[in-house]
């Protein structure tokens, strides 16, 4: 590899040497493209085709027992069989296993449908197992639908009504949540321009953080950020006062990339955690309940999520335990292996907005709702032509009028972020020799050199005036420092978990989160970049980046580099080596940073936007936290790439890094 601090040019060199660099030279010259690829520019890409998927899932959970314990019950939800108008679950071959053998199992069907086991289990000395394992299938089928359903709905049957409840997490009665609610749908004059305005601002305003304080809607609207199950909570009270049903779905998300081709060269690429989440249902009368991921897709979730059940809170749907005389710690391991994955989707169009990407299939809006005889009103006065819906306090155990029971399986203010910035005119990097051998992917057109900005001169002394008579002693005045001092300068996409929170203890009682650890796997054959913006010089000293070492050797390093018509440009700075055998193997995630070469013109970057770019080399075995969503940078300003320059894949999430500089 090219020493660090070196100019460098990106290298194909193998075991065919001055053959394959000749012929990679003249294979440039001819595929290399003459201009860039344009934006995608809208941000909802909407999609035809189907989504299946066959998968094995396995949930081991563990309850540390670390004194004795006289009694421990635990509830859990069973994974189930569903469907609607867009998604079709079926779960098969469930299995249960539980150590040691408990006093006593109960299934039961708990006020809103979903199937529950309470398992107990008396005089407890070692931790306690249940180990859960299935077979699903999973298929999206996204064709166009029509809703003609008019805002605000009317004549909701009590099943339907019993989602319109404020819980002490969905606050839906409250002031602050009724105010946005009026401002969001006060245009809407159909049900799915409400609901889309709705999803469109959780997508746009809602940071997503990991371990919040607190997860009700109303925190959530204050903080501007949360998690899923914040975004559920704070999407739910929303709809409910604007009047429309919402219910919360708690399930398991699996961590395999979802890849949605754009045209005959891009892709758009979800990647979630492997772990317990948190969406939202909504109902339509004229299509019944859909599926909606706040941070991921609108009217359907994906075959990387499966339903296990849905409440009116996160307090229906999490896993809960009471322990006498104590709530052990809890933890649990989710395995998932894919035996069938068929993506065959394409975009059929692109609506603008949110700013994020997310997917959606296609809904045409009728002119008039068939239930309804005459049209709505241009625009709605929510507050005053919307129902009161009922309010809960503390919820006994009640639910929805069921006449049959659905079947089961057997057994804040605005978020920052990086505007459009057009590349410098004078990219980051400065005359040098002949650049290092060519590498992956490498062409010509590199940026001209950035000179390092000349220091201040302070301003000339001032001479005292002639003495007069009789003399006056005169003061000489004093030398202004300069205007501005160098300064150290840390930006980036910084906050980050060291571990995700699984669950939470209150007294003797326990509960599951539903979050999970987002990263992605850096150092196969994909190379991963982030983007970033400087709105003013800054001289980088170091970069570093959230990353966990999971084994393996080699060595890590990084580029600097301009952007090129919104991609990563060709040449730029390296940064010194990191070897992996000085990074501490421990769980969760940890600063590693790069260094860049002390007084290294390259380094001495104007405004603009730059890429970060991680490179590796040997059998290095590393991932890189990101955050879901676009809340640091523009939709397109994350990018991995197998085939050198071309940077194909657009991920939908932000790497965590931080630019330590001087400016």
């Amino acid at each position: 590899m090219t020493p660090g601090g070196r100019r460098f040019r990106y290298s194909r060199e193998g075991l065919a040497g001055p053959a394959l660099r000749a012929l990679t030279l003249i294979l440039g010259l001819v595929l290399v493209p003459a201009l860039p690829l344009p934006p995608l520019f809208a941000d909802t890409i909407v999609l035809e085709g189907k989504l299946e998927s066959t998968l094995h899932i396995s949930k081991e959970m563990r309850w540390t027992v670390d004194r004795p314990l006289s009694r421990l019950t635990v509830e859990l939800t069973m994974p189930a069989n569903f469907s609607n108008r867009v998604l079709a679950q079926a779960v098969r071959n469930l299995q249960i296993d539980i150590v040691p053998k408990p006093a006593g199992i109960e299934d039961k069907r708990d006020n809103q449908g979903n199937v529950r086991k309470k398992i107990t289990w008396y005089n407890l000395r070692t931790d306690p197992e249940v180990r859960l394992a299935f077979d699903a299938r999973v298929e999206a089928g996204l064709a166009a639908m029509e809703s003609g359903q008019a805002f605000p709905l009317k004549d909701l049957g009590p099943r339907e009504r019993f989602y319109l409840k404020s819980t002490a997490l969905v606050q839906s009665e409250s002031r602050e949540i009724k105010e946005l609610c009026r401002e969001l749908t006060q245009h809407a004059t159909t049900e799915f321009q409400a609901v889309t305005a709705v999803f469109n601002y959780i997508a746009d305003n809602i940071r997503y953080v990991y371990n919040p304080p607190k997860y009700d809607a109303l925190s959530t609207l204050r903080d501007g950020s949360g998690n899923c199950t914040n975004a559920a909570h704070l999407s739910a009270a929303i709809l409910r006062a604007a009047g429309i049903p919402a219910r919360v779905v708690g399930g398991t998300t699996l961590d395999k990339q979802l890849k949605v081709p754009m045209d005959g060269i891009r892709s758009l690429v979800q990647t979630m955690g492997k772990g317990g989440h948190a969406w939202i249902e909504v109902y339509f009368p004229d299509l019944g309940w859909l599926s909606y991921d706040p941070k991921q897709s609108k009217q359907f979730t994906s075959t990387r999520h499966v339903k296990e059940c849905h409440g009116l809170d996160s307090t229906d749907i999490a896993e809960s335990w009471i322990g006498v005389p104590y709530a052990p710690a809890y933890s649990t391991v989710i395995d998932a292996r894919f035996i069938e994955d068929n993506v065959k989707v394409h975009p059929v169009s692109m609506q603008e907005m949110p700013k994020s990407h997310v997917m959606s299939n296609e809904l045409k809006v009728a002119f008039l709702a068939a239930n309804n005889s005459e049209a709505p009103a241009p625009a709605v006065p929510v507050a005053d032509k919307i129902p009161a819906p009922p309010s809960v306090q503390a919820r006994p155990e009640e639910g929805p009028p069921v006449s049959q029971a659905p079947p089961v399986a057997p057994e804040r203010p605005s978020v920052g972020r990086i505007p459009p910035v057009a590349p410098p005119q004078e990219p980051a990097v400065s005359q040098a020799p002949p650049p290092a051998p060519q590498g992956p992917g490498e062409r010509p057109g590199a940026p001209a050199p950035i000179e390092p900005p000349k220091p201040m001169e302070p301003p000339a002394s001032v001479e005292p005036p002639a003495p007069a008579e009789p003399p006056v002693p005169q003061k000489r005045p004093e030398a202004k420092e300069p205007a501005s001092l160098p300064r150290e300068v840390v930006l980036g996409n910084i906050e980050f978990p060291a571990l995700v929170a699984t669950y939470t203890i209150s007294g003797n009682k326990g509960s599951g989160l539903l979050d999970a650890e987002t990263a992605e796997y850096v150092t196969s054959t994909y190379v991963y970049a982030q983007a970033f913006a400087l709105d003013e010089p800054m001289a980088v000293r170091d970069v570093s980046l959230a990353m966990h070492k999971f084994g393996g050797d080699g060595t890590l390093y990084m580029d600097l580099v301009a952007d090129d018509g919104g991609k990563p440009a060709l040449r730029g700075a390296r940064s010194l080596p990191v070897f992996l055998d000085t990074f501490e193997k421990k769980p969760g995630y940890s600063w590693l940073t790069f260094p860049f070469p002390k007084g290294s013109p390259e380094t001495v970057l104007r405004k603009g936007k730059y890429w970060i770019v991680l490179r590796h080399s040997g059998e290095a075995v590393m991932t890189w936290f990101f955050i879901p969503g676009k809340s640091y940078s523009g939709p397109e300003d994350t990018r991995s790439t197998s085939k050198g320059y071309l940077w194909e894949d657009i991920l939908a999430y932000d790497f965590v890094f931080r630019v330590k500089g001087i400016r």
